[in-house]
C-alpha cells in the first residue's frame, strides 16, 4: 500500500521570477507537446491557490493544437516522441 511517510514535507512554491522572462519555444501548434505555465511550477492557478491547486496544472500534454494556451502564457518545454 502506498503511504505518505511522516516525514514528508511538501515542497514550496519557487519564488524566483526568471521564468517569466523566458520565452515558450515554440507554439501550442501540435499534439504531444510538454507545456508548464507561464510563471514556472507550482504558479498554475490564480496565485491564491493551496500548493496542492498550483502544482495541479503544472504539466500538459497537448491532444491537437491548442492555441488558447499561447494566450494563456504557458511555455512548451518539450515533446513527447512515438517511434
Amino acid at each position: 500500500m502506498n503511504k505518505i511517510p511522516d516525514d514528508f514535507v511538501a515542497q514550496p512554491r519557487p519564488t524566483a521570477d526568471s521564468i517569466t522572462k523566458e520565452k515558450s519555444i515554440r507554439s501550442h501548434s501540435a499534439a504531444g507537446l510538454l507545456s508548464i505555465p507561464k510563471n514556472g511550477l507550482g504558479f498554475g492557478g490564480s496565485g491564491l491557490d493551496t500548493d496542492d491547486e498550483a502544482f495541479a496544472s503544472s504539466f500538459q500534454i497537448t491532444a491537437a493544437k491548442v492555441p488558447a494556451m499561447d494566450k494563456e502564457g504557458r511555455k512548451v518545454i518539450g515533446q513527447m516522441m512515438d517511434e
